[in-house]
């Protein structure tokens, strides 16, 4: 639905927003997803690491918990820094301040998603597949109407996709945390802490190296054409993604919070198998 429903909402985009806005949507949003890896550290899919070794809900609840109140840790100690460098970065692509902002703003996004992708995984570890795909669906008409708001009648071009995100992503983030933390109580496990975080550490490097290889071409594109360019080539992309997006993510999404579930199995080995 999410991929059908971007699909058609491409006519609308390419009326209201340039080329260039494009590229300077595209190059914002690869920055912060490789800023992102470095802050959310992995450590929802950590979760799912540690959240089938034992079938006590005490154990299961307090592996929730401890992963909230990290991600609530780093937010408060790299927000700021992340705002210290919007400015540069800014003048680092665009050669201008003039995007400082749009910077911070999708900073504050990104540190709200940490928040938004524990409720998310929990769903799935849960195995609730009605509140995940009820998260999920409603999720995107809200951003969708706020992109026709901000884009169409209040004509924000970049700004507004990114404010789009932002309301979304502030309004799911409140109204799927605190039930589950009213759930699972707020609990901080050391012990929990250093397990999670050694397990993500040490792949956060090959995550970032792996992640700017598949991105770097659009930084390329800015560097060596423009950035209209830059958003005409990460137009195309979407559309030559569809296929991967339409087969291989959900079942990844699916398959990825249960491989640590089905390790415990008898019929174990099979089972990987086959899935490969």
């Amino acid at each position: 639905i999410s991929q059908a429903v971007a699909f058609l909402m491409l006519p609308l985009y390419t009326r209201y927003l340039t080329p260039q806005d494009y590229g300077i949507l595209e190059l914002i949003d690869t920055t912060n997803m490789l800023l992102g890896i470095v802050v959310t550290l992995g450590i929802a899919r950590g979760m799912s690491r540690f959240y089938y070794e034992a079938e006590a809900k005490l154990y299961r609840n307090s592996v929730i918990s401890t992963t909230y109140i990290i991600c609530l840790s780093v937010s408060f100690l790299l927000l700021p820094l992340f705002f210290f460098i919007s400015e540069f970065l800014s003048n680092l692509l665009f050669s201008s301040t003039i995007y400082t902002n749009y910077f911070r703003i999708s900073f504050i996004s990104l540190f709200l998603g940490l928040g938004l992708d524990i409720g998310l995984m929990y769903f799935r570890l849960e195995k609730k597949p009605v509140f995940y795909i009820t998260t999920s669906i409603t999720r995107l008409f809200v951003l969708i109407s706020l992109n026709i708001f901000f884009i169409v009648y209040l004509e924000k071009g970049v700004l507004g996709i990114l404010l789009s995100t932002l309301i979304t992503r502030l309004i799911y983030t409140f109204f799927i945390t605190f039930p589950i933390l009213w759930h699972t109580k707020l609990k901080f496990s050391y012990e929990l802490a250093l397990k999670l975080l050694s397990f993500t550490l040490p792949m956060v490097p090959s995550n970032l190296a792996s992640t700017f290889i598949k991105q770097s071409d659009k930084y390329f594109v800015l560097y060596l054409i423009s950035i209209a360019d830059a958003g005409i080539y990460s137009l195309t992309l979407k559309l030559g993604n569809v296929m991967h997006l339409l087969l291989t993510i959900p079942f990844i999404m699916s398959y990825v919070p249960r491989r640590f579930e089905i390790m415990k199995r008898d019929d174990a080995t099979h089972v990987y198998q086959e899935v490969y």
